[in-house]
């Protein structure tokens, strides 16, 4: 996010932002059909058990990291002006949509992070998948810690302010 920033790349920044929301709005999709198919006789697919946890293996490792930015990054202005995109002015217009979507899209990522997290836990003695933890609560601490992390490097650091 930094090299967007610092390029004022608005269609970079923007391309990021929505392939997010189509990202979570997919996952959630599949989501949705897979409970269907499971709660319907007579309708087992295999092919959406398999896309859905390919997904979900890229959000936490990933996707979390860029999406969370580009949703946090609605909330820089400078000068009354968006920082990365200059045609929004700040908290005007379509700036208060956009930052009540980022809002509830950052949330929604957040809590589909920390559901990926509690899915992938090893509950055998012997470890047969290696994407598996023994422990999920140290991820989901992993996760809120890097949300911490994300937040304070959007708005308190900046890597190529001299």
């Amino acid at each position: 996010m930094p090299a967007i920033e610092y390029n004022k790349s608005a269609e970079l920044y923007w391309t990021l932002y929505f392939f997010g929301v189509a990202y979570i709005v997919i996952v959630i999709g599949l989501f949705v059909y897979v409970v269907y198919c499971v709660s319907t006789k007579g309708s087992h697919h295999l092919w959406p058990i398999d896309l859905l946890k390919e997904l979900f293996t890229l959000i936490p490792w990933i996707f979390y990291g860029p999406f969370m930015e580009s949703f946090i990054g609605v909330f820089k202005c400078s000068d009354g002006v968006h920082k990365i995109d200059n045609s929004m002015r700040c908290y005007k217009g379509v700036h208060i949509f956009f930052i009540i979507f980022s809002i509830i899209m950052g949330i929604v990522l957040l809590l589909l992070t920390l559901l990926c997290a509690l899915f992938y836990t090893e509950t055998s003695p012997i470890k047969e998948n290696s994407l598996a933890k023994r422990n999920q609560v140290t991820e989901v601490l992993i996760i809120l810690f890097r949300f911490i992390v994300i937040i304070y490097t959007s708005f308190v650091y900046n890597v190529f302010s001299c």
